[in-house]
């Protein structure tokens, strides 16, 4: 369970405001493994970089549902590989309709003024 949706269930539970460390704390204590596995030390090391030619060469899409269940709403973004600018954010009520991709794409092609 992610800290954003704990903080979310407990402020929406009863306003209580809880603090990282402590969420952290309980979560070592209910699956250390899970906590051993997260830490930096032990994810893979990339030895590359990303890196493309440059601007506007290569765009990156990517929709994330992780605040659907708590707050209703799926979120999409695109971001210029090269200067890693968002060129928008977008949030849905759903992620998971076909033809949302393409036409947000088309919308960012659009405001930056076509190919």
């Amino acid at each position: 369970m992610s800290l954003t949706v704990i903080f979310a269930f407990l402020f929406k539970l009863s306003n209580i405001i809880c603090y990282s460390d402590k969420i952290a704390s309980l979560r070592k204590e209910q699956n250390p493994d899970a906590v051993a596995a997260r830490h930096p030390v032990t994810r893979k090391v990339h030895h590359h970089g990303i890196w493309s030619i440059g601007p506007n060469e290569e765009w990156c899409v990517d929709g994330h549902e992780k605040l659907l269940p708590t707050m209703g709403i799926a979120v999409w973004g695109i971001i210029d590989k090269y200067a890693r600018v968002e060129l928008g954010l977008w949030a849905m009520p759903n992620a998971r309709v076909q033809e949302l991709p393409p036409a947000l794409y088309l919308r960012v092609v659009r405001n930056q003024g076509g190919l």
